[in-house]
């Protein structure tokens, strides 16, 4: 049960230390992954593919490498990884908070998708590897805003939009 991971990016980088998975910046929960940098061809031709490899008993939620972006829950956020198969059909995904997804190379198709994945997808990338992509909405919060008898819930990043209109407007 192992498998090859390159990067994990968005447009404005989250992330310490994204392509050095061996940094102290990122968690190797229960330190039962051993981390080879350099170990493959990368998507970009050169050699800093990272493999991550290791064996789990119960569950393959005891393999991961984690860390924690620092960012707004108000906001959208696509999540990028570059991945090949080693010898697991597997890799699990949790591109935010309370939100999972399982992609099995054999089939190419993403399973066990959590509830706040809105668009998933993955394409071929040169080298043998494959672009996973998921995007994680904004947390669905709103404003309820009540006049008279009507009342209109609007998401809490539209507020800073039309509020203070509807505000002057009573």
């Amino acid at each position: 049960n192992t498998g090859s991971l390159l990067s994990f990016a968005y447009t404005e980088n989250k992330l310490l230390y994204s392509n050095t998975l061996n940094n102290a910046a990122w968690s190797n929960a229960f330190g039962r992954l051993t981390i080879t940098t350099a170990s493959a061809i990368a998507p970009d031709g050169t050699n800093t593919g990272t493999l991550l490899s290791g064996s789990y008993q119960a569950s393959p939620n005891s393999l991961a490498l984690a860390q924690v972006a620092i960012g707004s829950t108000s906001l959208r956020y696509t999540s990028v990884l570059y991945v090949s198969q080693s010898t697991s059909d597997y890799v699990y995904l949790r591109p935010g908070d309370n939100t999972a997804c399982v992609y099995r190379f054999s089939t190419g198709v993403f399973t066990n998708v959590g509830p706040r994945v809105a668009t998933l997808a993955s394409e071929s990338a040169a080298n043998g590897w494959i672009k996973l992509t998921a995007i994680t909405p904004a947390n669905e919060n709103y404003v309820i805003a009540t006049k008279g008898k009507e009342t209109k819930r609007i998401a809490s990043d539209k507020w800073p939009i039309v509020g203070e209109k509807l505000v002057n407007e009573g």
